[in-house]
């Protein structure tokens, strides 16, 4: 394997030399022509400065991409750590090495396609510098002159970058796509002058203070994920402004104040994450104006001891006008007032999550029309009357959870009809009566919860006889019933 890796740089290495002159050569015309302010020599002083301030690992992790890609074009496994190291320590410093392939990157470009790319003049389009299987990992600081790297259209790094964002990132007037992972510190308010941004995602990251107001002059922005940071502050109504923007993630984070209405202007959004973000108020009812909207989470914790949502108030009846909705996830909240009826109008609906909150009154028989309902999680509140017959209606459904509510009345036999249940939950209600022997046919649950807190009568059905035994030590035991 060493064998093979050495000669393939001998090669490369004599044939940069020879084209040194003509490589040079195009890079002077092409400053003379560019006229950008800008050049391959520019270029390559940041990426120079990029080596300082990460002490090296940048170039580490490309080498380690390049020798990768060699053996794998000569059908020769993965080089190992230890062996990347051996050799590191043959020849000129990992400086030195760096510097050759910058300065012959057209060279070397077949074996730098997904990390580093350039265009026809020699300038450097894209940057990614993963995180995961290579190693070592990117260490250090992000240097302001990258900056300068004025072609860029991708710029990806996943390390440890504990000095934050430069506000010289917001020169890079030609960039597309910004991700960043391990940075930490505040959003410069710079990177609203990236007026052809597509993507901004620095999500698990450790971001700190408030979200710039600046975001919102980003006309081209479809994705802004800021998800699981430490951000403070309000959500800028200024983000309502962003009318290309397709996906919209705060979840995890600090916030406060309430969901601003503009965000009901986001035509094309498709979705919409605050989940778990400390947001009080209420759902603003102009929210029901994404007609193009897939996912709508604005829920609490589902793990940890993380604390309540505190979003409060009635669930907008206007949400029944999102028909395209697939997800509709509004746990852990304070919501009040009676489920409505409209949501029964959700045709692509596969996930309907209400639970714990402080809803009251009955189920609405409308939810039966939800026929690409999946999971429907209506437990943990203050819900009254019957169990809708309706709901035996929903024949793609795998969770039905409506327990720790106070549901009477006994349970409707047309739930025998769910096939593909799979989890089945009633307990903690006030149901009486027999169980209905059509829940025998449900052959594929997984977890039967209904006896405890309930007050049946008669037997199991035979069909769920060993599962529902989970759950009656809960409370007095009943009989399976003989069969037929």
């Amino acid at each position: 394997m060493r064998a093979v890796f050495n000669r393939w740089v001998r090669r490369r290495i004599k044939r940069a030399a020879l084209l040194l002159l003509v490589i040079v050569g195009g890079i002077l015309l092409t400053q003379a022509c560019s006229g950008d302010g800008g050049s391959a020599e520019t270029d390559r002083a940041a990426m120079v400065a990029f080596f300082h301030s990460t002490n090296g690992t940048v170039a580490e992790v490309v080498f380690l991409y390049i020798f990768n890609s060699v053996l794998h074009d000569q059908g020769e496994g993965s080089l190992t750590i230890k062996q990347w190291q051996s050799f590191r320590n043959e020849g000129d410093t990992l400086l030195d090495t760096w510097e050759t392939l910058l300065e012959n990157i057209d060279t070397f470009a077949e074996h730098l396609k997904g990390i580093i790319e350039i265009d026809g003049r020699g300038r450097i389009t894209l940057l990614h510098i993963p995180f995961g299987d290579f190693q070592p990992k990117l260490k250090g600081e992000i240097p302001p002159e990258l900056g300068n790297l004025s072609k860029l259209e991708v710029l990806n790094l996943h390390g440890s970058l504990p000095a934050g964002i430069p506000p010289e990132l917001g020169n890079l007037s030609n960039l597309k796509e910004l991700t960043l992972r391990g940075v930490i510190g505040g959003i410069p308010a710079e990177l609203g002058n990236l007026s052809n941004l597509e993507l901004l995602d620095i999500s698990d990251a450790g971001l700190t203070g408030e979200i710039p107001t600046e975001l919102g002059k980003l006309s081209n922005l479809r994705e802004l994920n800021l998800n699981d940071n430490e951000l403070t502050g309000e959500i800028p109504p200024e983000l309502g402004r962003l009318g290309n923007l397709r996906e919209l993630d705060l979840g995890y984070n600090g916030l406060s104040g309430e969901i601003p209405s503009e965000l009901g202007n986001l035509s094309r959004l498709e979705v919409l994450n605050l989940h778990q973000t400390g947001l009080t108020g209420e759902i603003p009812p102009e929210l029901g104006n994404l007609s193009r909207l897939r996912e709508l989470v604005l829920g609490g914790p589902d793990w940890g001891n993380w604390p309540r949502g505190e979003i409060t108030g009635e669930i907008p009846s206007e949400l029944g006008n999102l028909g395209r909705l697939e997800l509709l996830y509004l746990n852990y909240n304070g919501l009040t007032g009676e489920i409505p009826s409209t949501l029964g109008d959700l045709d692509n609906l596969v996930t309907l999550s209400l639970r714990d909150n402080q809803l009251t009154g009955e189920i609405p028989a409308e939810l039966g029309n939800l026929s690409n309902l999946d999971e429907l999680h209506l437990d943990t509140n203050d819900l009254t009357g019957g169990i809708p017959p309706e709901l035996g209606n929903l024949r793609h459904l795998d969770k039905l959870h409506l327990h720790s509510n106070k549901l009477t009345g006994q349970i409707p036999s047309e739930l025998g009809n769910l096939r593909y249940l799979g989890e089945l939950h009633l307990h903690s209600n006030k149901l009486t009566g027999e169980i209905p022997p059509e829940l025998g046919n449900l052959f594929l649950l997984k977890q039967l919860y209904m006896v405890a807190g309930n007050e049946f009568t008669g037997c199991v059905p035979t069909g769920i006889g060993d599962v529902a035994l989970n759950d009656l030590p809960y409370s007095r035991k009943l009989p399976i019933c003989e069969a037929p």
